[in-house]
């Protein structure tokens, strides 16, 4: 499965170690450092404006899934700002050829690459890990409510069946949301290493990478919105609270809470199995944009 490869390669390091593209650029400074450091100094103004927004946010949306917004929309630019760049700035450094003359197939310099990159912001992914971790237990309670009422009036046997009914639906859904999310940073982590390697230049790949990763997750939250209208049979209208589910939690957990259990069932599997076919469509890609750009006609 390749959401799992690229998870547990780039995200966890798991095996990176042995590669030593990974362990360069893991020791290598990321092209947004200087422009981080630039921004650090002026934390007083940064502060101010949080807590604007902070307050707008109360205001306006009244809910406290509004304060995931921003550590995850941080993250999802932080996944573009790193992995966006790491191709075209050894192309426009003249260093992309004499990469390639390490014994590694394509797959393997990409992947090496983007841990190697992803190695810096590892902070950044445990916390917001920790916070989806936490979030999955939520999700695991709140699936409970899928069990058919019917059953809650068995006896004899069927009562032992509802007890391990009872046991099993909080951890596959928390399972679901915990790898709907794995996939939904694969995606975005996948598009913007893809969107980096037709760049020409180091500016192109970080504007084309930001665009890209905003574009994925809004048409995520469109796709789950339509879906969730046409299952209350409502005409759409901006909900508030339910974009903010979708946009913090992801579909998986929206379609638990909110469908029945046949129909979240169905939304669920077709989101899971349509996101990992654009998973390994995008990697692909990627891996042709890279072997194009090195002037090599197949993987080695």
């Amino acid at each position: 499965m390749v959401t799992w490869k690229l998870f547990v390669y780039a995200f966890l390091g798991w095996g990176a170690s042995d590669n030593a593209i990974f362990v360069r650029d893991a020791n290598h400074e990321p092209v947004w450092r200087d422009v981080l450091r630039r921004i650090t100094r002026f934390r007083a103004a940064w502060l101010l404006i949080g807590l604007f927004l902070g307050i707008v946010g109360i205001l306006y949306a009244r809910h406290i899934l509004f304060f995931f917004v921003p550590p995850l929309l941080i993250f999802a630019l932080a996944l573009a700002l790193t992995l966006g760049p790491v191709v075209v700035e050894e192309r426009t450094k003249s260093r992309w050829e004499f990469l390639l003359a390490v014994p590694y197939d394509m797959r393997t310099v990409l992947l090496g690459k983007a841990g190697g990159a992803l190695w810096h912001i590892r902070f950044l992914t445990y916390a917001i890990s920790m916070l989806l971790m936490c979030a999955s237990a939520v999700v695991g309670i709140t699936s409970v409510a899928l069990i058919p009422e019917s059953l809650s009036r068995t006896s004899g046997w069927y009562s032992l069946g509802l007890w391990g009914v009872l046991l099993i639906t909080p951890v596959l859904g928390s399972l679901l949301f915990i790898f709907d999310r794995m996939q939904h940073y694969a995606l975005l982590a996948v598009a913007a290493l893809a969107a980096g390697t037709t760049a020409r230049s180091i500016r192109a790949a970080l504007l084309t990478a930001i665009a890209v990763v905003l574009v994925i997750w809004v048409v995520e939250i469109a796709a789950a919105e339509a879906f969730l209208t046409l299952e209350h049979g409502e005409v759409w209208r901006l909900n508030t609270t339910r974009i903010l589910s979708v946009a913090t939690l992801g579909p998986t957990a929206a379609y638990i809470s909110q469908m029945e259990l046949s129909h979240a069932a169905l939304c669920t599997g077709g989101t899971l199995l349509v996101r990992e076919a654009l998973i390994a469509s995008v990697w692909r890609w990627a891996l042709h944009s890279a072997r194009q750009s090195s002037g090599l006609d197949a993987d080695r």
